[in-house]
């Protein structure tokens, strides 16, 4: 509990003279009652603590059902004349539970507990807020408390484990935070997005906004879950919503100045475990000499290379050969993971202020954020401000909010394979035999051609340096962004209100790249070569702005309330992109776009695109008593998206509730606080496609013209057939759920069911060639979603200490109903060739399909005995013959072989105070996930061409005058792959993504405010915290949460290089003045 200190003891003492004053001074015609004290009353003392044994400061202590009441002092300690002792005594404190006593009582010390209920008593469900206990769809909530302390970029990373239902992944490390995906009840289409609409005080916007957003500026987040929740948002409602409420003014009428800052040092969570200089230089070995005994079976391992003159790949380097001959161990032996990682800093700094006049509430803020990457060269900071002003006058009510915020990143590619100048890859590939630096301290690239130029090509895959690619490819991006939100209301008549809205947002995006020349272009021809030094400039501007206009009804009479609102909505997005590439750069000095003579085509454009979006909505609330509960609402959109025939559609909504514990035959139980019983069914949409998609479009090309030989010109084709009739996804979901308290607060239990179907999914279509082009986007396919999520808190506080502990579980199950009118399956390549998905009716959206790899062949026996591919040998993957036709097929014996998508998840975490000492600590897990680990496909192909994984240990070793494999699980050296070991994405790439992760430790003490109050400081909490400690699975990869396309649902789950999670260690400060 954070106790108000001087802020509140002034509120209380102008009111106390307030009153005082006005009963010195009665108003004219009234006479003034004086209350003539019994002689039998007392006087009362007492001090008043918080649960931790800190004075409560500004304490009300009222006699009850009267005026006269005192607050508590500086050291929580009260007196109160002439009571008699047969009243009661209240003693109250915002954020606390009310204690009522009789006077008789009154001595001493007496704790006030902090209650929950009271600080998330009204959650936002959109274009209003509501009491919690009165919400009948499916609603979960973080509170500003939750996000704090927390060392995340993006505070969506801070939401991660808090609520059933919403997965948060953290795909990679990048300092900027970038790769966050938010899912909500799993996938709901195919090919339209999946991720959430996000509304920001209002403003409906996309993640773009987050990177921005620093979570101490955050009041509450809410997630709208099923569609009667987020069936207010129509169209945009299908994959749930996400409303972020900033803070406001408090309610002290002198400011309150807040600070909260840390420095944490961070570090990759996990390595690869790779071959080192030697155990590569043996498999380096092991492959030429499998490629040149399987061309000569009669041949020996122990020919030297001047025997192997055949071909050029039998030989194996003879700077490899040293490696094998040293008994010393002291060769190069380079670890290119710890070449490019680092211990990496961070700071933060948040400083705000708050408070309230007579007509007006205020929070300003202002932030920082510095964070090195964990990979060399890469950074990251961040300015922030925000100021929030709302204010009353008569009937009349405004606010303003406005957001600017700024920031720039120092880029490294970490997702890029090796060919295209990815650090990460070309680290895991790059032989451990090559130094980072020559002797002279420059820069080494032998890995760059050596051993396929000096002696003869032995077909080395060349990388270039990782430290080079980090440290010297200039790549700066800067973000500038603006949020706002102004809006007025007016109260017309007693619960009639009107209110306009305006807000919007803008980001300005730049890109500044340049790869100087001192850095080699990879290949044999390159090696020891200047490049041609490129340069890119990009710009992008995205503009967003909304106008909301809403009247608002609420009627109480009695035990019956109503409420009513009516919305109507216009909003404009416009994309402005461009890009300029240019070379033939004088020199390295230059690195700006101006420096290029030469403009390439290719890299250069220009775009503009927008749409643009008109929406009303209807709602009406009912509850009697707070027991019996009613919604409905229905929504109209009409987005420029869709095709004139279909542009609008319609979006009903309905939910009601049933307060169960206060019937007469739950009324006695009194273990019983609160059980409430809701159902809900509601129609949402997705408008997650391209502006564009409806209408016929050109694209341009250049072909030849003209006699001879022609000319080179520039022209346009159709490209898209127009639709007039592609409209909306639509999602229909039905959800049926509890919400229980227990035994005064104890034990908190939600449960959930639901089953969503989505309708008329868009897909391309196939259509006759005579159009002159293969696919048009139709609304053909169903699929849907079904699960369950759980709920589950406790607290408890007893004299000096307490503790909390909550979890969460979430199943979804996914299928797909219909795909068109043949319902044949959509299978699309994934990174690499013979890497495939598969979308099929009865199956889950985008599984793998695959050939099933079923152990090796041990002998030649076995290898004649079972169907294998033409060029397979012993050693080679065996390859399980699916149709059972004797014929081993690369298309027809693939099968379904898991998917992305998890089991389940869960979440748990709990913590214990004592007195000021507080121990926390949060975990999450997901079960049954699969990942396609395509860095198999190079790090653990036996190829020995460049370094592998430790599994490589358990190749196959062959004694080829027997044909037998000797040792080993897995296939054989062979630089030269047989039997589709390399060449085929198989179940062997699969691996399970199941995963515990330690999310955060944390460990903090709040120092008494006795002990800083005469400083000015009080609720002083220090900190040490750990975040992303420990993550327990059987994944071999750098992160078990990694998916390469995550905005593709026919294409999940794929890992093929991505920047490595980082854990984190900090030690913060927060404190208020």
């Amino acid at each position: 509990m954070n106790n108000k200190t001087a802020i509140v003891t002034c509120l209380a003492a102008l009111t106390c003279a307030a009153t005082a004053t006005a009963a010195k001074a009665p108003a004219p015609g009234n006479e003034m009652v004086v209350e003539r004290q019994s002689d039998d009353t007392k006087t009362i003392k007492g001090t008043v603590v918080d649960q931790n044994g800190d004075p409560v400061i500004g304490a009300s202590v009222v006699v009850k059902g009267t005026s006269r009441g005192v607050i508590t002092d500086i050291d929580g300690n009260f007196t109160l004349d002439g009571v008699r002792p047969d009243v009661d005594i209240v003693i109250s404190y915002v954020g606390c539970k009310t204690v009522q006593m009789p006077a008789r009582k009154v001595s001493g010390t007496i704790k006030l507990q902090d209650d929950s209920q009271v600080l998330n008593d009204v959650v936002v469900v959109g274009y209003g807020s509501m009491r919690k206990r009165d919400v009948t769809t499916s609603i979960s909530s973080v509170r500003s408390d939750d996000l704090k302390d927390i060392p995340a970029t993006d505070f969506r990373q801070s939401l991660a484990a808090k609520m059933p239902g919403v997965q948060v992944l953290s795909l990679g490390g990048d300092p900027s935070g970038s790769g966050v995906s938010v899912r909500v009840r799993g996938i709901s289409s195919a090919t339209a997005g999946s991720d959430p609409l996000y509304i920001i005080d209002g403003v409906p916007t996309d993640s773009r906004s987050f990177a921005n957003l620093p979570a101490s500026d955050i009041a509450s987040v809410e997630v709208l879950k099923d569609a009667s929740s987020a069936g207010i948002y129509g169209s945009r409602g299908a994959n749930g919503v996400i409303i972020v409420t900033t803070k406001t003014g408090s309610d002290s009428g002198k400011p309150v100045i807040s600070y909260d800052g840390y420095v944490g040092v961070s570090s990759v969570s996990k390595k690869i475990d790779m071959l080192n200089a030697y155990e590569w230089a043996q498999a380096n070995k092991d492959g030429h000499d499998g490629s040149y005994l399987t061309d000569n079976p009669t041949a020996s391992v122990n020919d030297p290379n001047s025997m192997r003159t055949g071909q050029t790949y039998w030989q194996t380097p003879s700077d490899v050969l040293l490696y094998l001959q040293d008994k010393t161990g002291t060769l190069t032996d380079t670890d290119w993971q710890d070449a490019i990682f680092r211990s990496a800093l961070s700071t933060s700094h948040s400083l705000s202020v708050s408070g309230k006049g007579k007509t007006m509430n205020y929070y300003a803020s202002l932030n920082y954020l510095w964070r090195e990457g964990t990979i060399i060269g890469s950074d990251f900071t961040r300015y922030s401000a925000r100021v929030n002003m709302d204010g009353k006058a008569g009937r009349l009510k405004w606010g303003i909010n406005i957001s600017p915020s700024f920031s720039e990143q120092n880029y490294v590619d970490a997702d890029s394979q090796y060919t295209g100048d990815g650090v990460i890859a070309a680290a895991l590939m790059t032989a451990p035999v090559f130094p980072v630096y020559n002797a002279d301290g420059s820069y080494n690239w032998d890995m760059n051609g050596k051993f396929n130029l000096e002696e003869t090509n032995t077909q080395y895959n060349n990388t270039l340096n990782p430290v080079a690619l980090a440290l010297e490819i200039d790549d700066l991006r800067k973000r500038m962004s603006l949020m706002g939100n102004v809006f007025a209301s007016y109260e017309f008549m007693k619960g009639l209100t009107y209110k306009i809205s305006i807000g919007g947002d803008f980001l300005s995006y730049t890109r500044a790249y340049y790869r100087p020349s001192y850095l080699e272009t990879r290949g044999n021809a390159y090696h020891g070569l200047a490049s041609a030094a490129k340069g890119i400039y990009a710009a992008n501007s995205y503009y967003n702005w909304n106008v909301e206009n809403q009247l608002s009804y609420n009627l109480t009479l009695k035990d019956h309330s109503l409420s009513a609102v009516a919305v109507y909505q216009a909003q404009r997005n416009i994309n402005n992109t461009s890009q300029i590439t240019g070379t033939g750069y004088a020199d390295d000095k230059v690195r700006t776009i101006a420096g290029a003579t030469e403009i390439l085509t290719d890299g250069t454009s220009t775009s503009e695109t927008g749409w643009t979006m008109a929406s009303w909505l209807t709602r009406v609330q009912y509850s009697y008593k707070g027991r019996y509960m009613l919604s409905a609402a229905i929504r109209g959109d009409g987005c420029s998206r869709f095709g004139r025939d279909n542009r609008w559609g319609y979006f009903p909504s309905a939910s009601a509730g049933w307060r169960i514990s206060d019937e007469k035959f739950l009324k006695n139980h009194k273990w019983i606080d609160d059980i409430k019983l809701r159902a809900s069914y509601g129609q949402t949409g997705n408008f997650q496609i391209g502006n564009y998609d409806h209408l016929a479009t050109l694209s341009s090309l250049t072909y030849i013209s003209g006699p001879g030989d022609g000319n080179v010109v520039s022209g346009y084709y159709p490209s898209r057939v127009e639709n007039d009739k592609l409209g909306w996804e639509k999602n229909a979901q039905v959800d049926v759920g509890f919400d229980a308290s227990l035994f005064g607060g104890l034990l908190g239990l939600t449960f959930d069911y639901y089953y969503s179907k989505t309708t008329n999914m868009l897909f391309d279509v196939p259509i006759p060639q005579i159009t002159g082009m293969s696919t048009s986007t139709m609304n053909i396919g169903s699929m849907q979603n079904k699960g369950v999520e759980i709920n589950v808190t406790s607290r408890h506080s007893w004299k000096d200490w307490g503790y909390n502990f909550s979890g969460n579980f979430s199943l979804n199950r996914n299928k797909v109903l219909h795909l068109g009118n043949n319902d044949a399956p959509i299978i699309k390549a994934g990174s690499y060739a013979q890497s495939y998905y598969i979308t099929m009716v009865g199956k889950p959206v985008g599984c793998y399909y695959l050939l099933v790899q079923d152990g090796i062949f041990h002998n030649q026996k076995e290898l004649d005995s079972y169907p294998h591919f033409a060029n397979t040998h012993v050693g080679d993957f065996r390859f399980v013959d699916a149709n059972g036709n004797g014929i081993m097929e690369e298309d027809a014996d693939r099968v379904i072989c898991g998917n992305y998508m998890p089991d389940f998840t869960y979440a748990f975490s709990g913590g214990v105070h004592w007195r000021g000492l507080e121990l926390s600590a949060s975990f999450q897990g997901s079960y049954g996930s699969e990942i396609v680990n395509l860095e198999r496909r190079y790090l653990c192909n036996m190829e020995g061409s460049s370094n592998m994984m430790k599994l490589a240990l358990e190749r196959a070793h062959v004694d080829y005058a027997t044909n037998t494999v000797t040792s080993g699980t897995l296939n054989r050296g062979n630089r030269k792959s047989t039997g589709r070991n390399g060449a085929s994405t198989s179940t062997f790439h699969i691996e399970d993504g199941s995963y515990l992760r330690l999310q955060n430790l944390t460990l903090a003490y709040t120092v008494p405010n006795r002990l800083t109050s005469h400083v000015g400081i009080r609720d002083l909490r220090v900190y040490v915290q750990g975040t992303n400690l420990f993550t327990w699975t059987p994944y071999s990869g750098y992160n078990p949460e990694v998916n390469k396309r995550s905005s593709d649902a026919l294409r999940p789950g794929e890992d093929y290089c991505s920047y490595p999670l980082s854990k984190t260690f900090q030690v913060g400060v927060n404190f208020k003045l």
